[in-house]
């Protein structure tokens, strides 16, 4: 599956960087392919809650397209099929987690990507950068003090209310989590990319502070709202909590 992975008809030679990293910290292939196939689910789902240009990791933005992540996965499930027809394929695997490249892994892997690199933090284990603007922040201030207030239970009942109401319709939020009508008001002027960058930083603080609604948020998260596969969903939690972190954390820096 590593052989396929780094193959042209799936990611090619910028699968290698991370395939490498993914067999030097597992002893075992079973181990060090559920690395790899975490770090390119992970890697699909950073791209579509911020984007492409955001991916400050050359290595993870290489292996970040969703289309090619679906081939690998629908290979890997055919492949579990034909040889275990019967139990899941590497289910519970324990593992180490790929954590990033090295710097100058990142600058061997950026060839052929549009980088800029104009407003990015060194990478590594360090925070990524956030730019938010004084509304923006006040924003989420307005945000972050409502929903710490709220139980748990009544977080969950805020977010089924977003989820069913329409996407264009942002005064759900005030019915929701009881944000003021000047932080709806600064989300009905912004830009939809604007508004996917405070919402990303929302949904991280709240992960942040209840990673029990990790699997909650991520559902609202996502543009078409498909459920995760049974063996992917664990993995992308873990990952996705260790992202929510690191973005709260620059929000911390950006507005506190």
């Amino acid at each position: 599956m590593l052989n396929l992975a780094r193959s042209d008809a799936l990611y090619g030679p910028a699968a290698d960087p991370v395939i490498n990293i993914c067999k030097d910290k597992n002893e075992l292939y079973e181990e060090a392919y559920v690395c790899f196939d975490s770090a390119a689910e992970k890697a699909s789902e950073t791209r579509d809650l911020i984007g492409l240009e955001k991916i400050e990791d050359r290595c993870v933005a290489a292996i970040s397209d969703a289309d090619t992540y679906a081939k690998l996965e629908s290979a890997y499930k055919a492949k579990h099929e034909q040889m275990f027809p019967d139990e899941m394929f590497y289910g519970g695997t324990m593992y180490h987690p790929f954590t990033g490249c090295p710097v100058a892994e990142e600058n061997a892997s950026a060839e052929g990507q549009n980088a800029n690199k104009g407003n990015t933090a060194d990478n590594g284990d360090s925070d990524q950068k956030l730019e938010l603007s004084s509304a923006q922040c006040a924003a989420l201030n307005d945000f972050e003090a409502r929903v710490g207030a709220m139980s748990l239970d009544e977080l969950k009942s805020g977010f089924d209310k977003v989820e069913a109401a329409k996407e264009e319709d942002l005064s759900v939020l005030q019915d929701a989590f009881g944000v003021s009508s000047q932080t709806t008001e600064l989300l009905e002027a912004q830009s939809p990319d604007e508004n996917q960058k405070v919402a990303t930083v929302g949904l991280a603080l709240v992960a942040n502070a209840h990673p029990e609604l990790i699997g909650t948020l991520m559902e609202v998260g996502k543009s078409q709202g498909a459920p995760a596969d049974e063996m992917g969903g664990a993995l992308a939690q873990t990952m996705m909590l260790g992202i929510a972190k690191k973005i709260a954390t620059g929000y911390e820096t950006a507005c506190n």
